[in-house]
């Protein structure tokens, strides 16, 4: 959700024609978002982030107009006793004064659907980008769970912790989310809300300690924030001097009270929705991870000339166009991880996604084909020259794991799989043992003509046996497979 202390009302909808040219955007964000060292860039969100779709959450003036209806409506308060009913501060300083608690406010907003947050594109970049190591921490005022769906989604969170409040702040992690306001699964009465809460309580709190480690990073982006907030603004006064980090605002609105609260202390601004500024930032982390796997496939060919390409001048050529979420899901299924996503790991990795690309230079040069593309389930869709079309898996066995362990990952992940979207055909590199059982399946038969199961057999191309040899060896072995 929104941090409740906004006053926008309505996010419009992202403008398909707003330009995102590079040379508007701050260099040096793109700079620090691919740093050697990583982790020098914070994001600190707030209510712009939870109202893009799928998300879609309101402002918190609508959720503090329909509390306050609904306060009235239960005889909780008299019509016309809140001096702003747009105001959650000034709702839950009047319920507080009146009854010594603020729980008949919080017990009247949405926490099911806070819970149950979906998140939009720019939570699941952004829980990427912190398996990456690119972002050191997200802090957010909101207190929906959107970030920790989107981690979920993702499947991976072996490196990203989740503080909602002060009594979790020994989760604290080299990357985190982090809840600043707390979350909806912290005690209602310990919610940022009351008036005295965000301007003047925070300096001797939890809070003020979050602010002061986190906003003296060498890039701290604040995005979709309105109303300013003094943990934040005031802190960043304090530290602007001393800290000498840099402050950008990811912002449509520049007239918004935040801006200007900031603007004195502000390196920049950025005129893009929040999903926008997110894919820009994963569209940079994968130029630079492409590139270190050019430079992994050209110390390979250096090593043994058979690993030159054969068609392409670019080992990445077939993966160029890719996002980081389906390249991270693309590593995962290619390198047989365990997770939906993999970050890009160390220098074996880069060297295990060049070989599959060579692999599938290879295989392109054999078919002829005229073009090739990759889904979200991390297959290779071949058109040929003579017009027909193949589709095919990729692995590698890390020159450790034999074919019979490969194919075995293979079928689980299959099995997770509607039908139409298994692999049985499969591009392997790197398996130790390449010796295929002549009884692919001890269970169940083949069934490539089962409308409920699929293809339960599967058919490799062990890319390394065809590495010195003539194109049409390779040719010959896909249309025996195919026969």
């Amino acid at each position: 959700m929104k941090a409740l202390t906004d006053e926008e009302d309505v996010l419009p909808e992202a403008d398909p024609s707003q330009s995102t040219d590079p040379a508007a955007f701050p260099a040096e964000i793109l700079q620090r978002i691919t740093d050697a060292a990583g982790s020098r860039v914070v994001l600190v969100v707030g209510a712009g982030v939870s109202m893009e779709k799928p998300t879609g959450f309101a402002s918190g003036a609508h959720y503090s107009r329909e509390a306050y209806r609904r306060l009235v409506a239960d005889g909780v308060l008299n019509d016309g006793e809140c001096t702003d009913p747009d105001d959650l501060s000034v709702l839950a300083d009047l319920l507080y004064d009146k009854y010594g608690s603020q729980t008949e406010l919080t017990s009247r907003l949405p926490k099911d659907t806070w819970r149950t947050a979906a998140p939009n594109s720019g939570h699941l970049i952004a829980a990427a980008l912190l398996i990456e190591g690119a972002i050191r921490h997200v802090i957010t005022l909101n207190y929906d769970l959107a970030f920790q769906h989107a981690v979920t989604a993702l499947g991976n969170s072996t490196n990203i912790t989740f503080v909602e409040g002060p009594d979790e702040h020994a989760n604290l992690a080299s990357h985190s989310v982090v809840h600043l306001h707390r979350s909806v699964n912290q005690p209602e009465e310990t919610w940022v809300l009351r008036k005295s809460a965000l301007d003047t309580d925070w300096a001797a709190e939890w809070e003020s300690v979050i602010a002061a480690a986190n906003l003296s990073a060498p890039v701290v982006v604040f995005v979709g924030l309105g109303s300013p907030a003094n943990v934040l603004t005031e802190s960043v006064s304090n530290l602007d001097a001393k800290a000498q980090s840099s402050y950008y605002l990811v912002d449509r609105n520049q007239d918004s009270k935040f801006h200007e609260a900031l603007s004195a202390n502000l390196t920049g601004t950025v005129d893009l929705y929040w999903g926008d500024f997110m894919s820009r930032l994963a569209q940079r982390v994968v130029l630079e991870q492409l590139q270190r796997v050019r430079d992994a496939h050209s110390q390979m060919a250096d090593d043994d000339p058979e690993m030159a390409l054969r068609r392409s001048e670019d080992v990445a050529t077939p993966i160029q166009e890719i996002t980081l979420l389906d390249l991270g899901r693309a590593r995962a299924i290619w390198l047989l991880g365990p997770h939906f996503y993999a970050g890009e790991g160390d220098a074996a990795n880069q060297r295990q996604i060049a070989h599959l690309l060579v692999a599938t230079d290879h295989l392109s040069a054999a078919l002829a084909t005229s073009s090739l593309d990759l889904d979200e389930h991390g297959r290779l869709t071949v058109n040929t020259g003579g017009g027909s079309t193949l589709v095919f898996g990729l692995a590698h066995g890390g020159g450790t794991i034999a074919w019979s362990a490969i194919s075995a990952k293979i079928r689980e992940r299959n099995n997770r799989l509607a039908p139409q979207q298994r692999t049985n055909l499969v591009i392997v590199a790197g398996a130790r043992n390449t010796r295929t059982p002549s009884v692919d399946d001890l269970v169940r038969e083949d069934t490539s003509g089962d409308l409920i199961r699929g293809a339960d057999s599967i058919h490799p191309i062990f890319a390394d046996d065809y590495l010195g040899r003539p194109a049409t060896d390779l040719q010959s072995a896909v249309e025996e497979l195919r026969r």
